[in-house]
């Protein structure tokens, strides 16, 4: 299957929408449990600042689930997902309470009994009720409605189907019908419709309500072919998909859309970080990469000390890097080697290699040599996770050999990655290698949330920082 039709059937639209009445009673149910906990244990009159806590608790996790995608899609068989997103939602919200409690000094105005009660049993109550919402949920996208009916229109697309019938099985209720086209389709396979008519039946069956939606697939190189059809379809009330050609968009990203004045467009290639993500992507960064600090604030100090009394030079290498948007930024790594290479010709570590220290090889085998990189995450310039940021000399190497290769510099490099947590760690020295990691980057770029950000630093943590395929 393309990728091209992985990302353009979008069924966003189709989704079973939950109602807005679960939104509040999940957010009556973490006041609730508060103020019930709190009647166990205070008295009446701390309530008060009970409530505030509670409001404000309701308030974030509206926006981390929102964030995590919890409410996006009311999708029946996918409880156990659902559940990992709710506590995650609910772990984000529960830890931003407590940093905000510690950064006012107030963390002795609150009961310890009370809150880590709460923190229990919130997440077990609201999965409960969702356990609930799911039994009466209804079949329909939209409960009352018919299976809506879609049909395919220009060149063969019959690979979609297959997209069609795995959404089906998570709650969707979309039936491709068959397609239309001027000539059949050639050849034949598992996946084979039925040709329904050629385009001139198509405009005369959407007129009479024969189906819902229109995915058409015509090239540009067919426009005036595209714009009748776009025209006379217009005459129905069907609802019209436009497939983006595979030559418009030979490496597929998450298409975006904004309108000025009456003109409308459609990114091609776009960032995922823009308004609000962008500002939930550094609020990530902050929130996590100071409490990591803190962490590792004395570590990092006795590390700087053996690399300085077992090594003339400094205790950083500092090495130019491509960061969001292809900007230069200096990036920073605790140094390993007797050299500072930092120019055009730089040579890729290699087994043995004699400009490697004693303590520098620990410092590589357990990517311990990547800590001060959190530095660059609060000044702004790396995230926590993204595509790991190569040498600028591999950059232009590799951008003229691997299509798309650049695209990977439309988010903020990170200190972990999907390419990283999925074994493409260790030395590129083939394109096979790197083109992998591209892979797994460009994987990251158009999936992400909030939830895939926390897997992967999950996993990072699970899997250890110990690189088997480091020098």
């Amino acid at each position: 299957m393309s990728v091209q039709a992985k990302h353009f059937l979008n069924l966003g639209r189709y989704h079973l929408k939950t109602p807005f009445r679960y939104v509040f009673l999940d957010g009556q149910a973490i006041l609730f449990s508060l103020l019930l906990i709190s009647y166990f244990y205070l008295d009446e009159e701390q309530w008060v600042d009970q409530i505030s806590v509670g409001l404000l608790s309701m308030f974030l996790f509206l926006i981390f689930s929102s964030l995590n995608n919890l409410y996006s899609s009311w999708r029946s068989g996918l409880i156990f997902r659902e559940t990992i997103r709710l506590w995650s939602s609910w772990f984000l919200t529960f830890f931003t309470l407590l940093a905000i409690a510690f950064a006012t000094k107030t963390t002795d105005s609150y009961s310890r009994v009370v809150f880590v009660s709460w923190s229990i049993v919130t997440p077990l109550i609201i999965n409960a009720l969702h356990i609930y919402y799911s039994s009466s949920r209804p079949t329909s996208f939209r409960a009352g409605d018919k299976r809506v009916r879609a049909v395919l229109a220009g060149q063969d697309s019959r690979e979609i189907k297959e997209l069609f019938q795995i959404n089906q099985t998570m709650g969707l209720d979309v039936e491709i019908y068959g397609y239309y086209a001027d000539e059949p389709w050639e050849g034949d396979s598992e996946h084979a419709i039925r040709h329904l008519g050629n385009y001139k039946d198509l405009c005369e069956d959407a007129k009479v309500g024969s189906f819902h939606l229109v995915y058409l697939n015509i090239g540009v190189h067919q426009g005036d072919k595209l714009s009748s059809l776009t025209e006379e379809l217009s005459n129905s009330t069907v609802s019209l998909y436009w497939m983006i050609p595979p030559e418009l968009s030979p490496v597929s990203m998450p298409p975006q859309s904004h309108g000025f004045g009456n003109q409308f467009a459609m990114s091609l290639f776009e960032s995922p970080f823009f308004g609000w993500q962008l500002q939930v992507k550094r609020i990530e960064d902050i929130i996590l990469g100071t409490l990591i600090l803190l962490l590792i604030t004395i570590p990092m100090i006795l590390i700087a000390t053996v690399i300085k009394l077992t090594s003339k030079g400094p205790v950083f290498f500092i090495q130019k890097r491509y960061g969001v948007g292809g900007k230069p930024f200096k990036m920073l790594k605790f140094r390993s080697m007797k050299v500072m290479e930092n120019d055009e010709s730089i040579r890729q570590a290699t087994q043995g290699d004699e400009r490697i220290t004693k303590v520098g090889a620990f410092l590589r085998k357990t990517s311990i040599d990547e800590l001060p990189q959190f530095i660059n995450v609060l000044m702004g310039d790396m995230s926590i996770v993204g595509p790991r940021p190569h040498a600028n000399v591999h950059n232009e190497q590799y951008r003229v050999m691997i299509k798309g290769y650049m695209l990977r510099h439309k988010v903020k490099p990170g200190i972990t990655g999907l390419a990283q947590i999925s074994g493409c760690r260790g030395i590129t020295d083939t394109p096979e290698k790197m083109e992998a990691r591209v892979r797994f980057d460009m994987d990251y770029i158009k999936n992400w949330s909030l939830w895939l950000d926390l897997k992967i630093i999950l996993f990072t943590i699970l899997r250890g920082f110990t690189d088997p395929k480091a020098i």
